[in-house]
């Protein structure tokens, strides 16, 4: 992620961006906390970990809930605090389009409008923010009932992210004004 913010990421179309945010939410501070700390007693926040990443289960298939584990791995623990702002920082160099997708039911971060609104924030640099909030998802956007709904939505701004490039590489520029036409911009969720 580092090296890409650095200036290798010149050939990159677009950015997705998902299960992150600015402010934890309400019920993960503590929890995430006590998990990173390692020290006694973290292991009873072992299930409270899981609720908050994948929970709540009627999100997932019954096969997909079984399976489903909190472990963190020890990198993690240490890296949950300091993220914030190492995050902000490679952010506010992405030029190009950002999409970032929190769950309705987002229980690491706070979600809803001005969250969402707040993680556009990390991306000043960039020709374009679109965020969204996925209905029916937790967390993990990428396991639970409305996986196919959120993937079409990253398929779909890929799509747009490569026609817009595209049209901004096309000697055929508009007659009138000698630029390329800009690109649809997306909004709401």
């Amino acid at each position: 992620r580092k090296v890409e913010a650095e200036g290798r990421g010149s050939e990159w179309r677009g950015l997705v961006c998902a299960g992150s945010g600015r402010q934890y939410h309400a019920r993960s501070a503590g929890v995430l906390e006590a998990r990173s700390l390692g020290g006694p007693g973290s292991h009873q926040t072992a299930a409270a970990v899981r609720d908050l990443i994948w929970g709540p289960d009627h999100l997932y298939p019954a096969d997909a809930a079984a399976g489903i584990d909190s472990r963190i791995p020890s990198y993690e623990a240490g890296e949950v605090w300091n993220w914030r702002g190492e995050f902000a920082a490679l952010a506010a160099r992405v030029r190009v389009p950002v999409r970032d997708t929190l769950g309705d039911h987002e229980a690491v971060w706070r979600s809803a409008p001005q969250a969402l609104a707040d993680v556009a924030g990390f991306f000043p640099a960039s020709r374009r923010v679109l965020t969204h909030e996925q209905a029916g998802a937790g967390h993990n956007l990428s396991l639970g009932r409305t996986a196919l709904a959120y993937h079409l939505t990253v398929l779909s701004f890929a799509e747009e992210c490569v026609l817009a490039r595209e049209s901004a590489e096309d000697p055929r520029m508009n007659e009138d004004t000698g630029a390329a036409a800009a690109p649809a911009r997306l909004t709401g969720g």
